[in-house]
């Protein structure tokens, strides 16, 4: 009796299973790729706004040394 359950349940859902683990596991993958790619961007992000500031800072530093009145010469070899 059980065999006939289980034959008249599993004749029309043969593979379905097959298709739907194929399914998810790409979704999985893709969105573990995503994930990484994104920590991966705000990581970059992070470093790139810290070099920045690092070099707003170092810059503003190099400028409050000089005094008003300097030449302009002089300010732009300072920069090079």
């Amino acid at each position: 009796m059980f065999t006939r359950i289980r034959r008249a349940w599993s004749d029309g859902r043969r593979g379905a299973v097959v298709v739907f683990v194929a399914v998810v596991s790409t979704l999985m993958a893709g969105f573990t790729a995503l994930t990484i790619d994104l920590g991966n961007m705000y990581i970059v992000k992070t470093e790139l706004q810290r070099s920045a500031d690092a070099a707003a800072l170092a810059a503003a530093s190099r400028l409050a040394r000089y005094q008003a009145g300097l030449s302009e010469v002089s300010a732009r070899s300072e920069a090079r």
